[in-house]
């Protein structure tokens, strides 16, 4: 792959600043769900004397700003107005769109179902923002991203780790099949790769050659204790991988931590600053 490949590609498979037509209309069908589905078949149900369909109302004049003379006042066919605005929305604007809905009067007072169908659909789709509360809030900062873009860029001799964080980050993002464990397993190997590139040694261990390339013991022992980095069957790597709710979150917390740690040990390493063999 191009460079521009591999870092347009974390972009794309993280979703911040930029939406796919799945996670669009995964959104869509959760405020459909919820409100309209029961209302779509009732031509002739006046939009102004229910619930729902004073939510269009308001989402005509208020979110979209038009005049309401202009909206029709029946619900099938408000509904239509309001799909249509929706599709020809931005990714920032259908984000107002369901923070809207999160925030009407109404809705506000028993959000709670809504925001769960959205984090669902936001955490599916590997977006970078969730409800917290009813406000949208990213949850994956560009400094996060910029540490996977520099660990899949990374070329010469540590080739590999580059290898390894695309394979983890492959993983994560299969919307079919995400298999988190694997994606966990890879972005651990990033790490081990670098050490045992650094050191020279391809059969170290990544406390071992933490030892030896020089790391302060302080940050060796916080990295080790996180992450679990043994092997045998009975070990924390093991154990964590065992874990039967291993989910989305900590295969990208995994992602960014180990993409983190790669780059700091390379750029460590480039320095002169570790051992050497």
């Amino acid at each position: 792959m191009k460079f521009s490949e591999r870092i347009g590609g974390v972009r794309r498979v993280l979703q911040k600043e930029w939406m796919d037509d799945g996670l669009k209309n995964a959104l869509w069908n959760a405020a459909y769900r919820r409100f309209w589905m029961y209302y779509a078949d009732h031509p002739g149900q006046p939009a102004a004397s229910i619930f729902e369909g004073r939510l269009l109302i308001a989402l005509w004049t208020e979110h979209f700003n038009r005049a309401l003379d202009e909206l029709n006042p029946f619900f099938h066919p408000a509904l239509g107005a309001i799909k249509k605005g929706f599709v020809a929305s931005d990714w920032a604007s259908v984000y107002d769109f369901v923070e809207f809905i999160a925030n009407y009067d109404i809705v506000n007072r028993s959000s709670g179902p809504f925001i769960a169908d959205c984090n669902t659909v936001l955490e599916k789709h590997l977006s970078a923002y969730r409800f917290v509360g009813t406000t949208l809030a990213p949850i994956t900062s560009d400094e996060e991203i910029a540490a996977i873009e520099q660990a899949v860029t990374q070329g010469g001799r540590f080739g590999p780790v580059a290898v390894h964080v695309q394979t983890a980050l492959t993983r994560l993002a299969d919307r079919a099949a995400p298999d988190f464990r694997n994606s966990i397993k890879e972005s651990i190997s990033a790490v081990e790769a670098a050490c045992q590139i650094i050191t020279g040694d391809p059969t170290a261990t990544v406390g071992k050659a933490l030892k030896q390339i020089g790391v302060h013991p302080a940050l060796e022992k916080g990295f080790s204790a996180i992450y679990g980095y043994t092997s045998d069957a009975q070990g924390i790597r093991h154990a964590l991988l065992e874990e039967p709710n291993v989910d989305v979150d900590d295969a990208k917390f995994f992602l960014v931590s180990c993409a983190a740690f790669a780059n700091y040990l390379i750029t460590k390493s480039a320095s002169g600053s570790t051992s050497t063999p």
